[in-house]
């Protein structure tokens, strides 16, 4: 769905996929640097993103200098635009706390579609607040 522009739809099936113990998976460019993404090939990698009802994930495939990271919802700070680095291309940003460690890590969609990049960041953000939400 996501991938024909219909993000509205995809965001209800997504999210629907969620409540009901599934996962929503999405492609994208981790930046390793501050903001090149794909300017430079070492600067970044590319891999799968996915959010389940427990944790984000994502997994930095190919050759090269390849990252991870995994945090649970309760590690979750917040997902949001960047104002600045990969702006052009749907740059946002993901905020976790594992294992009391602070990480900021800068993400885009493959597809480069801004539509995506806020579909995955109101995604996470709904994700973060319904979990707070059933902790109260």
């Amino acid at each position: 769905m996501a991938r024909q522009g219909e993000y509205k739809q995809a965001r209800e099936l997504l999210e629907s996929a969620l409540r009901n113990g599934g996962q929503a998976s999405f492609t994208l460019i981790h930046d390793h640097s501050k903001g090149n993404f794909e300017k430079d090939p070492k600067a970044s990698c590319v891999g799968p993103l996915t959010v389940s009802p427990t944790e984000i994930k994502f997994e930095g495939v190919g050759a090269g200098d390849s990252h991870h990271f995994a945090a649970s919802w309760s590690e979750f700070l917040e997902a949001g635009s960047n104002r600045f680095f990969g702006s052009g291309i749907g740059g946002f940003h993901v905020t976790i706390k594992p294992e009391g460690k602070y990480q900021n890590i800068n993400l885009a969609p493959k597809s480069k579609e801004k539509a995506e990049a806020k579909l995955i960041v109101e995604l996470l953000n709904a994700g973060a607040k319904q979990r707070t939400d059933r902790s109260k």
